[in-house]
């Protein structure tokens, strides 16, 4: 999955400073719940059903009390900051109206078992070794310090209950800060206690064993990032096809020259657009000496299937990391392809600086070859590039230029068409932007295979 993530950055530190924080959502079933009973040694824990208030005039008004709990710590990672909480319940049966429930965090641990009434559920039925009851935590061993459960005074969240339907416990600072508790400390994660605060007659709810609509517990939370602060750039990548014929594809080799662990992430920078809020990857890692190959990289790591050129660009906690790429023609998709052109990853403070004036040579034109400028802006703000012509006898052919957007990449095919049949001709490019940086190649092709090569700056 990649995601939308604003980057700013500036022409010597190229300094990322978006939100780098990922937004997750998960939806978790209980681990256990059952219902506390006030007539005796009573439980529900297998029943399809939960119930709180009371039992109403044909049973003294014993009143009925739910536990609910989930495994915060086995869903979300430790570390994580939660954000919103939820708890939706499926309210079933009722001959009340509408009453206050609250939900309030239990302070000691209890059990389910296997106990499961008959019926309508209403009634319990006698608990089994290790149930929760009115009395006990864990029957008959474990007792609460007050009868009917140890849980906080105060409601985590209230909702008003009334007929049948679904019910949405919203999200509160308190159920944050329940969750996120139980999630830095697992073992004092003892869930919840629903409570009809008014003691009016029981409502019904599904539980978890209940085919038809169980409880839920939506969360969301956030995981703060590694720190990714070097940004290195591959000026060119594909999964799309060519002129003659071609289909080009793109793996990538990267290789930590750090003495610790690298965390990198990728930017996805599509040809000829605005790349102000790149798709970003999950992060990855890297141990010490490490290499790793992503054979197909666009389709590896963003999930492209066709159609896709444009570059990418790599940011890293680490300064020491070696990207080497290869883009090549794969017409065949049962056999490798060509070997193709490599075009290394730069770091981000290695590239082409304003008031730089680079020569790429090698261009040729001619009915065995054809040659392709390309060019991707480094920095966060428009940066014209400027380039100039030359033939093999050093006649200049006049000067160009693009205006690339923040982290856009372009490629010119066929520069000298125009002039053709060249060789040994050659292209300067510079900026005058003041603060532009940017990365430059020729890519020179084989008619016939399709086959190209790199050509770099000097």
């Amino acid at each position: 999955m990649t995601r939308a993530i604003a980057i700013a950055l500036t022409a010597v530190a190229l300094v990322a400073t978006p939100q780098l924080d990922a937004q997750t959502a998960v939806e978790l079933s209980p681990v256990r719940d059952t219902t506390l009973f006030e007539e005796g040694d009573l439980s529900n824990g297998a029943g399809d059903y939960l119930f709180t208030g009371s039992s109403g005039g044909n049973n003294d008004n014993a009143e009925r009390r739910a536990l609910i709990a989930f495994d915060i710590a086995g869903a979300i990672p430790a570390g994580a900051t939660i954000t919103e909480v939820e708890l939706e319940l499926e309210m079933t049966r009722t001959i009340s109206g509408a009453e206050t429930i609250g939900l309030h965090r239990v302070l000691a641990d209890w059990g389910e078992a296997g106990s499961n009434a008959s019926g309508n559920e209403g009634a319990g039925t006698a608990a089994q070794s290790g149930d929760a009851t009115w009395q006990h935590r864990f029957f008959s061993t474990d007792t609460w310090s007050s009868a009917g459960g140890d849980f906080a005074s105060s409601a985590s969240a209230t909702l008003q209950v009334a007929g049948n339907g679904s019910y949405t416990w919203q999200s509160t600072p308190q159920l944050v800060v329940d969750v996120q508790s139980w999630l830095d400390s697992p073992n004092d994660n003892h869930g919840w206690i629903v409570v009809m605060s008014s003691g009016g007659t029981a409502k019904r709810f599904n539980s978890r064993e209940n085919s038809s609509d169980p409880p839920v517990l939506k969360v969301e939370y956030t995981m703060e990032q590694a720190s990714l602060d070097t940004f290195y750039f591959v000026a060119a990548a594909a999964k799309a096809a060519g002129a003659e014929g071609a289909f080009f594809l793109t793996d990538l080799d990267i290789v930590n020259g750090d003495n610790d662990t690298a965390t990198y992430q990728f930017l996805w920078l599509p040809r000829g657009q605005d790349n102000s809020t790149p798709d970003a990857s999950a992060e990855f890692t890297l141990g010490a000496g490490e290499a790793v190959r992503y054979t197909d990289v666009l389709g590896t790591v963003f999930g492209v299937t066709d159609g896709a050129v444009g570059a990418l660009a790599v940011i890293s906690d680490s300064t020491d990391l070696t990207l080497m790429s290869r883009t090549y023609n794969a017409p065949d998709t049962e056999g490798a392809g060509t070997f193709g052109q490599s075009i290394p990853g730069v770091r981000g403070d290695q590239l082409l600086q304003a008031g730089e004036r680079r020569r790429i040579v090698f261009f040729t034109e001619n009915g065995d070859f054809r040659s392709n400028l390309g060019l991707l802006n480094g920095t966060g703000a428009p940066v014209t590039i400027v380039w100039e012509r030359f033939t093999a006898d050093g006649s200049s052919l006049g000067t160009g230029n693009r205006t690339l957007p923040p982290w856009g990449n372009a490629q010119l095919n066929r520069v000298f068409s125009d002039v053709a049949p060249v060789a040994a001709a050659y292209i300067d490019v510079w900026t005058e932007t003041t603060g532009g940086t940017f990365a430059a190649y020729g890519s020179v092709l084989d008619n016939d295979s399709s086959d190209p090569t790199t050509v770099l700056p000097q």
